[in-house]
Protein backbone atom coordinates (compact mmCIF):
# COMPACT_ATOMS: atom_id res chain seq x y z
CA UNK A 1 0.00 0.00 0.00
CA UNK A 2 2.70 2.25 1.05
CA UNK A 3 4.35 2.06 -2.75
CA UNK A 4 1.62 2.74 -4.04
CA UNK A 5 0.33 5.65 -2.57
CA UNK A 6 4.35 6.80 -3.18
CA UNK A 7 3.58 5.78 -6.73
CA UNK A 8 0.53 8.44 -6.87
CA UNK A 9 3.12 11.22 -5.00
CA UNK A 10 5.53 10.44 -7.97
CA UNK A 11 3.04 10.84 -10.65
CA UNK A 12 1.00 13.70 -9.17
CA UNK A 13 -1.57 13.27 -6.27
CA UNK A 14 -3.55 15.50 -7.50
CA UNK A 15 -3.90 13.14 -11.00
CA UNK A 16 -3.41 10.34 -8.54
CA UNK A 17 -6.90 11.34 -6.41
CA UNK A 18 -8.92 12.14 -9.23
CA UNK A 19 -7.87 8.90 -10.95
CA UNK A 20 -8.91 6.99 -7.65
CA UNK A 21 -12.51 9.00 -7.61
CA UNK A 22 -12.99 7.80 -11.05
CA UNK A 23 -12.20 4.26 -10.59
CA UNK A 24 -14.49 4.50 -7.62
CA UNK A 25 -17.44 6.26 -9.87
CA UNK A 26 -17.62 2.31 -11.53
CA UNK A 27 -20.95 0.54 -11.26
CA UNK A 28 -19.47 -2.88 -10.12
CA UNK A 29 -22.51 -5.45 -9.96
CA UNK A 30 -23.61 -8.73 -10.78
CA UNK A 31 -24.28 -8.33 -13.81
CA UNK A 32 -20.05 -8.42 -14.37
CA UNK A 33 -20.82 -11.56 -12.61
CA UNK A 34 -22.93 -13.09 -15.20
CA UNK A 35 -21.11 -10.92 -18.04
CA UNK A 36 -17.67 -12.70 -16.94
CA UNK A 37 -19.01 -15.79 -15.93
CA UNK A 38 -21.21 -16.99 -18.83
CA UNK A 39 -20.55 -14.70 -21.83
CA UNK A 40 -17.55 -14.78 -24.40
CA UNK A 41 -16.60 -11.34 -26.11
CA UNK A 42 -13.98 -9.73 -28.44
CA UNK A 43 -13.86 -6.24 -27.27
CA UNK A 44 -17.39 -5.65 -26.88
CA UNK A 45 -18.48 -8.80 -29.97
CA UNK A 46 -20.47 -11.37 -28.07
CA UNK A 47 -18.11 -14.50 -30.28
CA UNK A 48 -16.99 -17.75 -29.69
CA UNK A 49 -20.06 -18.47 -26.69
CA UNK A 50 -19.92 -22.12 -26.97
CA UNK A 51 -16.33 -22.50 -26.42
CA UNK A 52 -16.44 -20.17 -23.65
CA UNK A 53 -19.33 -21.97 -21.96
CA UNK A 54 -17.49 -25.27 -22.63
CA UNK A 55 -14.57 -24.56 -20.66
CA UNK A 56 -16.43 -22.35 -17.77
CA UNK A 57 -18.63 -25.74 -17.28
CA UNK A 58 -14.69 -28.07 -17.81
CA UNK A 59 -13.77 -25.25 -14.88
CA UNK A 60 -16.81 -26.05 -12.94
CA UNK A 61 -15.88 -29.93 -13.08
CA UNK A 62 -12.41 -29.45 -12.26
CA UNK A 63 -13.08 -27.79 -9.09
CA UNK A 64 -14.78 -30.62 -7.85
CA UNK A 65 -11.99 -33.09 -8.83
CA UNK A 66 -8.86 -33.11 -7.09
CA UNK A 67 -6.56 -30.58 -9.31
CA UNK A 68 -9.06 -27.87 -7.95
CA UNK A 69 -6.37 -25.55 -6.57
CA UNK A 70 -4.81 -25.35 -9.84
CA UNK A 71 -7.88 -22.75 -10.10
CA UNK A 72 -7.23 -20.68 -7.22
CA UNK A 73 -5.53 -17.58 -9.17
CA UNK A 74 -7.91 -17.80 -11.42
CA UNK A 75 -11.16 -17.61 -8.41
CA UNK A 76 -9.31 -14.87 -7.10
CA UNK A 77 -8.70 -12.53 -9.89
CA UNK A 78 -12.41 -12.90 -10.82
CA UNK A 79 -13.85 -11.93 -7.71
CA UNK A 80 -11.44 -9.12 -7.74
CA UNK A 81 -12.40 -8.18 -10.86
CA UNK A 82 -16.33 -8.14 -10.61
CA UNK A 83 -15.50 -6.24 -7.98
CA UNK A 84 -13.82 -3.39 -9.44
CA UNK A 85 -14.72 -3.33 -13.29
CA UNK A 86 -17.63 -1.50 -14.40
CA UNK A 87 -20.53 -3.68 -15.44
CA UNK A 88 -21.58 -1.52 -18.29
CA UNK A 89 -18.20 -2.00 -19.84
CA UNK A 90 -17.00 -5.59 -19.38
CA UNK A 91 -14.92 -5.97 -22.20
CA UNK A 92 -13.08 -9.30 -23.87
CA UNK A 93 -9.83 -8.28 -22.86
CA UNK A 94 -11.13 -8.89 -19.33
CA UNK A 95 -10.89 -12.43 -19.28
CA UNK A 96 -7.69 -12.97 -20.78
CA UNK A 97 -5.69 -13.56 -17.66
CA UNK A 98 -8.64 -16.57 -17.34
CA UNK A 99 -7.75 -18.45 -20.40
CA UNK A 100 -4.82 -20.26 -19.33
CA UNK A 101 -6.61 -21.66 -16.43
CA UNK A 102 -9.98 -22.35 -18.70
CA UNK A 103 -7.68 -24.03 -21.34
CA UNK A 104 -6.24 -26.36 -18.78
CA UNK A 105 -9.68 -27.54 -17.53
CA UNK A 106 -11.00 -27.73 -21.20
CA UNK A 107 -7.79 -30.30 -21.33
CA UNK A 108 -8.30 -32.23 -18.40
CA UNK A 109 -11.92 -33.07 -19.43
CA UNK A 110 -10.72 -33.83 -22.93
CA UNK A 111 -8.28 -36.65 -21.60
CA UNK A 112 -10.58 -37.60 -19.73
CA UNK A 113 -13.80 -38.19 -22.51
CA UNK A 114 -10.81 -39.55 -24.09
CA UNK A 115 -10.68 -42.75 -21.43
CA UNK A 116 -14.34 -42.83 -20.35
CA UNK A 117 -15.80 -42.12 -24.01
CA UNK A 118 -19.29 -41.53 -21.96
CA UNK A 119 -22.12 -40.19 -22.92
CA UNK A 120 -22.23 -37.43 -20.52
CA UNK A 121 -19.27 -35.48 -21.64
CA UNK A 122 -19.31 -36.48 -25.36
CA UNK A 123 -23.47 -34.50 -25.42
CA UNK A 124 -21.96 -31.73 -23.78
CA UNK A 125 -18.98 -31.34 -25.77
CA UNK A 126 -21.10 -31.34 -28.64
CA UNK A 127 -23.54 -28.90 -27.52
CA UNK A 128 -21.63 -25.72 -26.87
CA UNK A 129 -18.24 -26.70 -28.74
CA UNK A 130 -18.37 -28.24 -31.36
CA UNK A 131 -21.45 -26.81 -32.53
CA UNK A 132 -19.36 -23.14 -31.57
CA UNK A 133 -16.74 -24.55 -34.47
CA UNK A 134 -19.02 -25.85 -37.00
CA UNK A 135 -21.11 -22.59 -36.75
CA UNK A 136 -18.31 -20.65 -37.68
CA UNK A 137 -16.82 -22.80 -40.14
CA UNK A 138 -19.46 -24.03 -42.32
CA UNK A 139 -21.50 -22.27 -44.70
CA UNK A 140 -24.52 -20.27 -43.85
CA UNK A 141 -26.99 -23.19 -46.07
CA UNK A 142 -25.27 -26.08 -44.39
CA UNK A 143 -25.23 -24.36 -40.49
CA UNK A 144 -29.12 -24.16 -41.59
CA UNK A 145 -29.92 -27.20 -41.32
CA UNK A 146 -31.20 -30.27 -38.82
CA UNK A 147 -29.39 -32.90 -40.68
CA UNK A 148 -25.80 -30.88 -39.46
CA UNK A 149 -27.68 -30.50 -35.97
CA UNK A 150 -28.50 -33.69 -35.69
CA UNK A 151 -24.85 -34.94 -37.07
CA UNK A 152 -22.90 -32.45 -34.21
CA UNK A 153 -24.78 -35.11 -31.64
CA UNK A 154 -23.93 -38.28 -33.21
CA UNK A 155 -21.30 -38.56 -33.91
CA UNK A 156 -19.61 -38.04 -30.40
CA UNK A 157 -23.03 -39.47 -28.61
CA UNK A 158 -24.30 -42.29 -30.83
CA UNK A 159 -21.61 -44.46 -31.04
CA UNK A 160 -21.50 -44.64 -26.77
CA UNK A 161 -25.26 -44.85 -26.90
CA UNK A 162 -24.46 -48.31 -29.14
CA UNK A 163 -22.40 -49.56 -27.02
CA UNK A 164 -24.34 -48.76 -23.80
CA UNK A 165 -27.20 -50.71 -25.58
CA UNK A 166 -24.97 -53.80 -27.53
CA UNK A 167 -22.10 -53.96 -26.31
CA UNK A 168 -19.79 -55.66 -28.44
CA UNK A 169 -15.70 -55.00 -29.94
CA UNK A 170 -17.25 -53.80 -32.79
CA UNK A 171 -19.60 -51.09 -31.00
CA UNK A 172 -16.05 -50.17 -29.07
CA UNK A 173 -13.96 -49.61 -31.77
CA UNK A 174 -17.12 -47.43 -33.04
CA UNK A 175 -17.19 -45.41 -29.99
CA UNK A 176 -13.33 -44.67 -29.97
CA UNK A 177 -14.03 -43.62 -33.19
CA UNK A 178 -16.80 -41.28 -32.42
CA UNK A 179 -14.60 -39.40 -30.12
CA UNK A 180 -11.56 -39.43 -32.11
CA UNK A 181 -14.01 -38.24 -35.36
CA UNK A 182 -15.46 -35.50 -32.72
CA UNK A 183 -11.92 -34.46 -31.69
CA UNK A 184 -10.62 -33.89 -35.17
CA UNK A 185 -13.45 -32.13 -36.27
CA UNK A 186 -13.15 -30.12 -33.45
CA UNK A 187 -9.27 -29.20 -33.82
CA UNK A 188 -9.28 -28.83 -37.81
CA UNK A 189 -12.29 -26.28 -38.09
CA UNK A 190 -10.59 -24.20 -35.29
CA UNK A 191 -7.61 -23.93 -37.14
CA UNK A 192 -9.57 -23.30 -40.33
CA UNK A 193 -11.19 -20.48 -38.10
CA UNK A 194 -7.63 -18.98 -36.91
CA UNK A 195 -6.83 -19.14 -41.18
CA UNK A 196 -9.87 -17.14 -41.86
CA UNK A 197 -10.63 -15.61 -38.76
CA UNK A 198 -11.02 -11.71 -40.25
CA UNK A 199 -13.61 -12.66 -42.65
CA UNK A 200 -15.41 -14.88 -39.65
CA UNK A 201 -14.92 -11.94 -37.42
CA UNK A 202 -16.29 -9.38 -39.72
CA UNK A 203 -19.25 -11.91 -40.59
CA UNK A 204 -20.53 -12.30 -36.79
CA UNK A 205 -20.00 -8.36 -36.33
CA UNK A 206 -22.41 -7.84 -39.13
CA UNK A 207 -25.00 -10.59 -37.70
CA UNK A 208 -24.25 -8.51 -34.19
CA UNK A 209 -25.36 -5.03 -35.55
CA UNK A 210 -27.81 -5.57 -38.04
CA UNK A 211 -30.84 -7.55 -37.14
CA UNK A 212 -32.50 -9.53 -39.97
CA UNK A 213 -36.02 -10.68 -40.34
CA UNK A 214 -37.09 -13.86 -40.02
CA UNK A 215 -37.62 -15.69 -43.94
CA UNK A 216 -40.68 -15.74 -45.58
CA UNK A 217 -41.82 -12.57 -43.12
CA UNK A 218 -43.26 -9.82 -44.73
CA UNK A 219 -43.92 -6.46 -42.34
CA UNK A 220 -47.07 -5.59 -41.43
CA UNK A 221 -49.31 -3.84 -43.45
CA UNK A 222 -50.93 -0.56 -41.84
CA UNK A 223 -54.53 -0.61 -41.86
CA UNK A 224 -56.63 2.01 -43.40
CA UNK A 225 -56.12 5.67 -42.14
CA UNK A 226 -53.12 4.93 -39.93
CA UNK A 227 -50.21 6.05 -41.05
CA UNK A 228 -46.50 3.63 -41.27
CA UNK A 229 -45.35 5.69 -38.55
CA UNK A 230 -48.92 4.96 -36.14
CA UNK A 231 -51.99 6.60 -35.57
CA UNK A 232 -52.90 10.37 -36.66
CA UNK A 233 -52.83 12.75 -33.99
CA UNK A 234 -56.57 13.18 -34.88
CA UNK A 235 -57.35 9.26 -34.11
CA UNK A 236 -55.67 9.64 -30.56
CA UNK A 237 -57.41 9.86 -28.19
CA UNK A 238 -56.74 12.70 -25.27
CA UNK A 239 -55.09 10.68 -21.83
CA UNK A 240 -57.00 11.51 -19.00
CA UNK A 241 -55.88 13.71 -16.65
Amino acid sequence: MSVYLLYGAYFGWDLFVRALQLQSSKWAGLRSVLDLGAISRVVELQFGGGWYLWLVLAAGWMALGKERELLLPAAVYFVVLVLTVDERAVYGWYRLPLYPYLCLAGGMFLAAWWRERDISRGFLFAATALAATLTYVLPVAAERNRWIVLLVFAIPCGSALWQRLRPSPFSKRLQAFGVALSLAIFFLGNAAIVMWQVPIYLREGFRAKVPRPAEGMQPPVPSAGVSPGGPSPATVAPSSP
